[in-house]
């Protein structure tokens, strides 16, 4: 690797690790503030916020990359113009292709580091429920009735602290409200203990305690199933083995499919932002044009983000393919970028 590569290489690195850091801080910033009063309330609350931030974090990073790369290459071009070491180097005789090395040569790993956010930094962070852990405060309808299950054991098959409020028909008026103390399933169905049932529906309300009650298997919510995996969040490998799982079963893989194209389409689109944050530097920042181009830059990289995201739900929806769903944006904005970069340099 030449000096040269190595000094652009550097000024790069360093301007998108300020650039994350800034853009970071700024949506922490703002979330705080709009949330100060409830997170000042007390100690908990805080210490809530905090957790919250912390495990949001790589949610935020993920999103923001396209932007970052778009403005650190931008940011590096203007500096190196500024500086007139960009002039100095076009009479050197470095090209356009020479030029982009150093900006490849740090874009790669970077991608590798924002797999590893993405698919292993934020599932341990944000765990989708432990094997063996019971799960905690979920809710069910069912027609006119709404359940509340407080703890759920999926390996033991039980419940505690479930509350059933049953509507009329009609006009939707509470009628009838269970509390179920503990409630275990097998092949035969429910066996219900310390049962407490409240009828409301008449003049005078009614109180009935049972200690034990057997219902059939369809009378409360099938709440046992597995959770439902997180394929965005799916390193390759697992993501592959889901999708043959799901195959084998009969299940729809579409979604799976999808996240998978996504995750090639996030990694090459750094390097189509980065390519046209260059592009976008070329023009002289002699003319006092370096805030209209950040305003551009920032504007362009909001409009990669919105595309990709509403395509997606298009392709999601089985409304367009889904190799368009996740590749048009990139593609689009790669034509793009090449045609300002050339124009340009």
């Amino acid at each position: 690797m030449s000096i040269l590569t190595r000094y652009v290489a550097r000024a790069f690195l360093a301007n998108l690790v300020l650039t994350l850091l800034a853009l970071l801080a700024l949506v922490q910033v703002a979330n705080f503030f709009s949330r100060i009063e409830q997170v000042f309330s007390d100690w908990a609350a805080l210490l809530r916020f905090l957790d919250e931030a912390m495990r949001g974090t790589p949610f935020i990073i993920e999103t923001m990359l396209p932007i970052v790369a778009l403005l650190g290459a931008m940011f590096t071009l203007v500096g190196l113009s500024r500086s007139s070491e960009l002039t100095a180097m076009k009479t050197s005789g470095v090209g356009p292709v020479r030029l982009l090395i150093p900006f490849i040569v740090v874009l790669i790993p970077v991608a590798g580091l924002a797999y590893l956010n993405q698919n292993y930094l934020y599932a341990w962070l944000n765990p989708t429920g432990p094997e063996g852990q019971p799960d905690r405060h979920l809710w069910r309808r069912l027609n006119d009735t709404l359940f509340y299950f407080e703890t759920i054991d999926r390996e033991q098959q039980t419940l505690t602290h479930v509350h059933i409020f049953q509507f009329n028909e009609g006009p939707h008026r509470l009628a009838q409200v269970e509390r179920i103390g503990k409630g275990e399933h097998d092949a035969r169905g429910w066996r219900l203990e310390d049962v407490t049932r409240r009828d409301i529906a008449g003049v005078q309300p009614e109180v009935e305690h049972l200690p034990e009650l057997e219902r059939k298997a369809d009378a409360l919510p099938h709440v046992f199933r597995s959770q439902i995996a997180d394929p965005r969040h799916m390193p390759f490998w697992r993501l592959y083995q889901e999708i043959q799982r799901i195959q084998k079963e009969g299940g729809r893989i579409a979604i799976y499919i999808l996240e998978w194209y996504r995750k090639l389409a996030a990694m090459f689109g750094l390097g189509v932002m980065g390519l046209l944050g260059i592009a976008l530097a070329q023009s002289s920042p002699r003319r006092g044009r370096v805030g209209l181009e950040t305003s551009m830059t920032i504007l362009l990289g909001m409009i990669f983000w919105l595309s990709n995201e509403i395509t997606f739900l298009l392709g999601k929806g089985e409304q367009i393919p889904a190799l368009v769903s996740v590749w048009g944006p990139s593609l689009f904005f790669l034509a793009l970028a090449v045609l300002s970069y050339r124009r340009r340099f």
